[in-house]
């Protein structure tokens, strides 16, 4: 079997990034609270551990550093973090 092209097999990191960048997008946003823009930064990675724990391993692309399991508890830790930080942000009046 030859392996995927490029950007076809790197598609689960680009959903990650592409879950990220919206989120810091919404970030500069008025109508959007602080908060909820980075909540969607903080499910970025969480995209990832869902992905990662779903997907074959010859699926996965860069989302495949170690074992399967240390991958998804990382990052799901990752995105737990970002989430109580997120959530811990005071708003500032917006």
């Amino acid at each position: 079997m030859r392996p995927a092209s490029p950007p076809r097999a790197e598609w689960p990191i680009l959903a990650v990034l592409a879950v990220a960048a919206a989120g810091l997008a919404m970030t500069g946003w008025r109508r959007v609270p602080v908060q909820d823009a980075l909540l969607v930064v903080a499910a970025a990675p969480g995209v990832g551990a869902v992905l990662r724990a779903m997907l074959p391993t010859r699926h996965v692309g860069l989302l495949a550093v170690r074992s399967r399991a240390l991958d998804v508890l990382v990052l799901a830790a990752l995105a737990a973090g970002i989430a109580v930080l997120a959530l811990a942000t005071p708003t500032g009046g917006r």
